[in-house]
């Protein structure tokens, strides 16, 4: 999560809000959701909601929201399904972000 929150500060650069929609915007406007790697868009979860999010934020929320709950197992479940795969390309989208928006 310190990671998802350091990607946040980076795209917020310059907007009038640290939101997590910057983080979605910019991996759709910089092509990070298309290729054989790409990030992977799913329809938020949040009710009375229907919007895309990105994998990035999607596991963000969850994993918060699991700890909120004191829910355990869907906290042990949810961060087991964070890969290395995952935390990889959070750090190149990261690492784009730093060279190209500081």
């Amino acid at each position: 999560m310190v990671l998802y929150d350091f990607l946040m500060e980076i795209v917020s650069k310059n907007k009038p809000r640290k939101e997590q929609k910057n983080v979605s915007d910019f991996i759709r406007e910089n092509g990070f959701n298309v290729g054989i790697n790409h990030v992977v868009f799913r329809t938020t979860r949040r009710e009375n909601s229907d919007f895309l999010e990105d994998d990035f934020t999607y596991y963000r929320n969850e994993i918060a929201h699991a700890e909120f709950q004191n829910d355990f197992a869907k906290y042990e479940t949810l961060s087991s399904a964070v890969t290395n795969v995952l935390i990889n390309k959070l750090l190149e989208v990261i690492h784009f972000g730093i060279q190209n928006l500081e």
